[in-house]
């Protein structure tokens, strides 16, 4: 038998041990894990390769909501006490695009909701952490509609909620 065959063959059982090991280690997990389909993860994952930074000008404050929060010259959101900012996010060429927030104002939260209005994408509610920055990816929508990211301000006493972005 020569080296190639050899190596091919090992590479294979590595795989199919590396395979039943995943599936062994999902058991006895409490409740099964949820059904996903392999082609919505393929499509999130193989899209999210070719991510750039999001564009401030693909911001637009959503119709309906108060004055908008974006300070885009320093890349900032300041969100009134107790008070909602909502975004309409647009289209973009690239299928990805990356937005980090870091919330700088100590004793506040900033709950964050982005919905984006795509099958294989995952929408996000969340309370921002104070120490360190949350990663959102978001995707193209479908069917040319747009994303929505809404920061709310939770604060008592009631102080001004300040997000970096990165």
């Amino acid at each position: 038998m020569n080296t190639q065959k050899l190596l091919f063959i090992l590479l294979i059982a590595l795989v199919i041990v590396f395979i039943f090991g995943i599936i062994a280690g999902q058991r006895g997990k409490g409740a099964p894990p949820p059904k996903v389909s392999v082609s919505d993860l393929s499509a999130s994952s193989l899209n999210s390769l070719f991510s750039t930074r999001l564009n401030l000008g693909e911001l637009r404050p959503a119709t309906g909501t108060p004055a908008a929060c974006l300070d885009s010259g320093n890349r900032v959101f300041v969100v009134p006490a107790n008070r909602s900012c909502a975004y309409d996010i647009g289209q973009s060429a690239m299928p990805t695009r990356k937005l980090g927030l870091h919330l700088v104002t100590a004793a506040t939260t900033v709950d964050v909701d982005l919905r984006q209005n795509r099958k294989d994408a995952f929408d996000v509610a969340q309370t921002l952490p104070g120490d360190e920055p949350l990663m959102l990816s978001i995707f193209n929508a479908d069917d040319n509609k747009t994303a929505r990211l809404t920061l709310t301000c939770r604060s008592n006493p009631p102080k001004d909620c300040r997000v970096t972005i990165q």
